[in-house]
């Protein structure tokens, strides 16, 4: 929602998103003295641009070029930037 109000894309989002969603996963782990990758992939679920990755495949069998690669660069950016805030955390919590 906060993402919106400001106008930013998707992927910028999702950036973020996973910033937080890391974090909170390192705080959780060592509360409850669990692996971060329990908290973690949990969490992701619901960020992995599933929709995205179906549309890009549906306009490739189509044969919509145009479509194929907008949604395609959109799903590409998205788990990115997931995996670039993922990485992130865990580079400066070491």
């Amino acid at each position: 929602m906060v993402c919106v109000h400001f106008g930013l894309d998707v992927a910028t989002a999702s950036f973020f998103a996973t910033l937080a969603l890391a974090w909170f996963a390192r705080v959780f782990a060592f509360w409850r003295k669990a692996p971060v990758t329990v908290f973690l992939i949990t969490g992701i679920f619901p960020l992995v641009p599933g929709a995205g990755i179906y549309y890009t495949m549906e306009a490739l069998v189509n044969g919509d070029m145009a479509m194929f690669a907008r949604f395609g660069l959109e799903t590409v950016a998205s788990a990115g930037a997931i995996a670039v805030g993922s990485s992130l955390v865990s580079a400066v919590t070491r």
